[in-house]
């Protein structure tokens, strides 16, 4: 590779070693035990170090958010050893990060030294430091009107106190929070916030929605501050002083419930009016007196709870004038809805005659004989049979009825009936003061109707035969008791009926008997027609007769009314049309306006068609009472129209016609803000694509695989839209790893169109933007992190990695490449030294091998766990490459240490080098080389002679064929300023800057929005 440091020492300690006497001392020099004496800060654990070849561990168990760290450190050697150098001060060492590698160097009394690297492992405790639940244990003063219920909040960490506005503060409470699992309370030092126990917080809020905070630390040591805030609830007395929707979802979600534990009273009804927001319990107390307890229960819509003095709604109830108020709060807009709760007493409002029984009657002539009296409930009629007997008057001298319970009635004792057709009206008032009207009648064994039921014409004549009737069936009017034939034609009068069937009433017979037929001399004659019935009584009807004798020749429509119709809404606004139709005579056309909601089709409609007198309708409409479908607004239906005559037909078109009202079909979010993330999420980027109606949130960072994220996002949508289900405006919304979240945008024309939210995992490399670097072992360098990031081949001698400014003026790398010669005072080194950037770890040598094979010494590549493997990556790069390439052969001197040829010119230009690769690898040792790239499943190298500044650019990866569906298990990135470094060739001069690096996990489409 690129890392030249090694055969220079290799040549001092090669000098160094032809000293005098050296072979006589000692070259050993391990470390066999090591034990930690002080640690700074205090609080920071350790376990037992352990020691391994070339290498020290401290296992910190607790400790990992109090970097820096600082560790004394006694250690044991196997050997008598000169000195230990690499200290900071006595025996200490500091690590500013958990990756931070440390070393020291155990010298030999030969010389030869040693080196060992120090590292801290820490222990992997949970991260978590939430609070999972709180119950309200307490509180202060009493009566005072908040919800047991609290709230945790896990996007502003924060537990919600919800209390009804303009109470006396301050509010004494005692809280107990279920904590992360591990996780502890800090102690507390405000005077509002006291830690009482294990899970406990006693505090006291001053004021409304002021947040009073305190701290939970994690397994791990991480802090994270939360806050108590009682929040200031405003109560709202109608619809209009809340947002859409909230008045509706502050009520009851679905039908009350209450329970006595009381034993005794019983709830007759119960009642919800969601006008006047009341609930009204009817109880039957059975006679059990007052007090009663009873609970009171009913489900809530999501983000609402319950406010009042009673916990749960159990009351204590004393009187039936007593009222329970308590207010249905949303969570969201922190507005309250009053609800009151009252009792009434159940009173029977039951006034019927349950049964009735003669005991005693006398009939005149002492004939009659009565039955058994029948009760018709749903009439509100008793009716006595008498099976024998007319001799009337029939008086009832005593009798047995019973009624509904706590009803009374007024029927008199004795009653008196002159003829069967007398009837006895009384009433029964029930217990709650409802009267209901009865009556007494009499059911006869005889027949007492006197109707025809029928005339039927068997035969008639006329003078010369031209009258003709209609129908030989008359029509029968009960309530005007007419008779009527109509004519069809002829006026040769008189018209005769010969012969006719008449069918009456069961026992009735037709006084009139009409031996020469019935004799109509005029149409406007009437002949009267007696009926007596079984019982003598007689009943006049009239025979008539209707005239229809002149052909009507007009064919129109005259009219269209819409009896009823339906369109498929699913929702509250349907499909309106107007009542009738408008009929244009002219162009023969019916047309249905259609009022609003045209896209509520297809329509179905129940039309009556109004024709010109006995026309006839055919074609598409053939009865004048008819359903129609129209499917959609054009559709047209067509039919004719014939007269009377038969001698005139009409075609005419029945249509629609759409006056509605023009709406916005969009169902569009025009913006997603999600606000903060929920504790241990990092978002990296957000998308929103109006195309395929999707968010996608990128995080960086995240609790664990499981983890749900959960955010109050704001959501503005396209003009006349709202959300129709899935998402409540305001309110937290959970979003998983696996399954997207999906809610529903409804347009203002009621167009509904599917959203989804989902979440990618989209891990990026520590440092990528290069802001952080560091001094380790004497050496300024970019921030390195023990095999786990990035990391460069600086050395004392040459700097080929170097701090740089970035075009937005933050901090970036350049790789340098440079000819360079060395003076090691004996003698002086010349060779080309390219810039290398790398992921992984670098392994210092000082044999002649490694030295004229650099590549050998870096272990590239790091573990990169991902859910999904990233596409591509995107990277700021600015390279100029240098004048002339040359190589500086590298070859071995007499004495077997490493040194190069003068300075070769050779030909072409010199080119940068970035390269990133997918691997995976499931082997016990992950190893890497660049020239046989066996586990490599996607890949993109980029090379460069030039660029004219600062570029950005994203560049996807290439599949290696065959591997396409393998997720990756290891990341390598590669950069250098000339990409024949690692051979010792380049162009002094050669300058590769690099900034941002960033793996990019999703394509978003061409407009898609990247979301604030």
């Amino acid at each position: 590779m690129r890392f030249r440091h090694g055969f220079l020492m290799l040549l001092l300690f090669t000098l160094f070693f032809n000293c005098d006497k050296v072979t006589d001392l000692n070259d050993h020099a391990s470390v066999t035990e090591c034990s930690i004496t002080d640690v700074v800060p205090q609080t920071v654990r350790f376990g037992d170090p352990s020691v391994k070849e070339g290498g020290i561990v401290l296992p910190m168990e607790y400790g990992k958010y109090e970097f820096p760290v600082t560790v004394t450190l006694n250690i044991g050697t196997a050997q008598t050893i000169d000195k230990i150098l690499g200290w900071d001060t006595e025996n200490t060492l500091t690590f500013e990060t958990e990756d931070t590698v440390r070393r020291i160097h155990l010298i030999a009394l030969s010389g030869v030294p040693h080196s060992y690297e120090v590292i801290i492992e820490v222990a992997p405790l949970s991260d978590q430091a939430s609070v999972l639940s709180a119950q309200l244990e307490s509180f202060a003063p009493k009566g005072f009107l908040l919800s047991s219920e609290l709230e945790i909040d896990v996007v502003e960490s924060q537990v919600c106190i919800y209390a009804l506005s303009g109470q006396v503060l301050p509010l004494q409470a005692e809280l107990y929070l279920e904590l992360s699992p591990g996780a502890i309370l800090d102690s507390m030092g405000e005077t509002a916030l006291e830690n009482v126990g294990e899970g406990f917080l006693s505090l006291s809020l001053e004021s409304y929605n002021t947040s009073v905070p305190f701290t939970v630390i994690a397994e791990s040591g991480k802090k994270e501050t939360w806050s108590v805030q009682l929040a200031e609830v405003l109560p709202i007395h109608e619809s209009s002083q809340a947002d859409p929707g909230v008045w509706e979802r502050l009520q009851p979600n679905g039908p009350m419930a209450l329970i006595f534990r009381t034993e005794g009273p019983k709830v007759v009804d119960l009642e919800t009016d969601y006008t006047h927001s009341r609930g009204v319990a009817t109880v039957k107390d059975a006679g059990i007196p007052f007090p009663w307890e009873a609970s009171l229960s009913f489900d809530l819509a999501p983000y609402v709870l319950v406010i009042g003095e009673n916990k749960a709604q159990d009351f204590t109830v004393v009187s039936w004038e007593q009222e329970e108020t308590f207010y249905l709060t949303d969570m969201i807009s922190r507005v309250a809805r009053p609800w009151i709760f009252s009792w009434k007493k159940w009173l029977n409002t039951a006034n019927d005659v349950l049964s009735f029984l003669v005991v005693e009657y006398e009939s005149e002539l002492h004939e009659m004989v009565l039955g058994t009296p029948v009760v018709d409930t749903l009439s509100g009629v008793v009716e006595i049979p008498f099976t024998e007997g007319k001799d009337f008057p029939l008086e009832i001298k005593e009798y047995v009825m019973s009624v509904s319970e706590d009803a009374t009635s007024d029927l008199p004792s004795t009653f008196l009936f002159e003829s069967y057709k007398d009837k006895v009206p009384f009433s029964i008032t029930s217990e709650a003061g409802t009267c209901r009207p009865w009556e007494l009648r009499l059911l006869p064994w005889f027949e007492t109707e006197a109707e025809i039921l029928a005339l039927e014409v068997s035969s008639y004549q006329s003078a010369e035969n031209l009258v003709q009737l209609k129908s030989t069936s008359a029509s029968i009017d009960k309530k005007e008791q007419t008779v009527s034939l109509t004519l069809k034609a002829g006026y040769d009068f008189p018209f005769v009926i010969e012969k006719f069937h008449l069918e009456l009433s069961s026992g009735a017979v037709l006084l009139e008997t009409f031996k020469e037929g019935i004799v109509f001399q005029t149409i406007e004659q009437v002949v009267p027609l007696t009926v007596m019935a079984e019982s003598g009584d007689c009943k006049e009807w009239l025979l008539i007769l209707e005239d229809e004798r002149i052909e009507v020749t007009e064919a129109l429509v005259l009219g269209y009314k819409i009896d009823s119709y339906s369109g498929t809404s699913q929702t509250q606004n349907n499909i309106e049309l107007q009542e009738t139709g408008r009929v244009d005579t002219l162009a023969h056309t019916v047309t249905l306006v259609i009022n609003d909601w045209s896209v509520k089709m297809p329509v179905t409609v129940n039309g009556v068609l109004e024709l010109s007198k006995n026309a006839t309708a055919d074609g598409d409409i053939t009865a004048l009472e008819h359903t129609l479908v129209f499917e959609n607004p054009e559709q047209k239906f067509h039919f004719s129209v014939t007269s009377e005559s038969g001698t005139n037909r009409t075609e005419w078109t029945l249509q629609l016609e759409d006056r509605s009202c023009p709406r916005n079909s969009e169902a569009d979010v025009i913006d997603f803000i999600t606000g903060n993330p929920s504790s241990g999420f990092v978002f990296d980027q957000k998308y929103l694509e109006r195309d395929k109606a999707s968010i996608t949130l990128l995080v960086s960072a995240r609790p664990s695989r499981e983890a749900v994220l959960t955010i109050r996002p704001t959501v503005v949508l396209s003009e006349g839209a709202r959300i129709h289900q899935g998402l409540i405006p305001g309110a937290p919304l959970e979003v998983s790893f696996n399954t997207p979240c999906t809610f529903y945008v409804m347009s203002e024309d009621e167009t509904e169109r599917e959203w989804k939210v989902q979440m990618l995992y989209a891990p990026q490399v520590a440092n990528s933007s290069f802001e952080q670097w560091t001094t380790i072992d004497g050496v300024f360098n970019i921030w390195p992190s023990n095999g786990k990031g990035w990391i460069s081949g600086n050395n004392v001698q040459v700097s080929g990695c170097l701090k740089s400014t970035g075009r937005d003026g933050t901090h970036a790398v350049q790789l340098l490449t440079q000819l360079k010669t060395v003076n090691l005072i004996v003698m002086k080194v010349t060779s080309l030294t390219a810039g290398a950037l790398l992921l992984g770890n670098f392994n210092f040598s000082m044999s002649a091998d490694a030295v004229m094979n650099p590549s050998s010494m870096p272990d590239f590549g790091i573990v990169f766990g991902v859910d999904v493997n990233p596409v591509g990556f995107e990277v700021e790069y600015n390279y100029k490459a240098g004048e002339q390439r040359v190589h500086t052969e590298p070859f071995k001197t007499a004495f077997g240490t490493p040194d190069f040829k003068a300075p070769k010119k050779i030909e072409g230009r010199d080119r940068a080098s970035i390269i990133v690769e997918l691997h995976r690898f499931t082997g016990n040792k992950w190893a890497y080389d660049p020239k046989n790239r066996v586990n490599m499943i996607a890949g993109y190298d980029l090379y460069s002679e030039g660029t004219d500044g600062w570029i950005q650019e994203r560049y996807l990866f290439e599949s290696v064929e065959g591997k396409e569906n393998l997720t990756m298990t290891h990341l390598v990135v590669r950069c250098s300023s000339s990409w024949q470094g690692d051979e010792f060739k380049g162009a002094h001069g050669s300058s590769l800057l690099l900034d941002n690096f960033k793996l990019i996990y999703y394509l978003p489409s061409t407009h898609a929005k990247i979301l604030n």
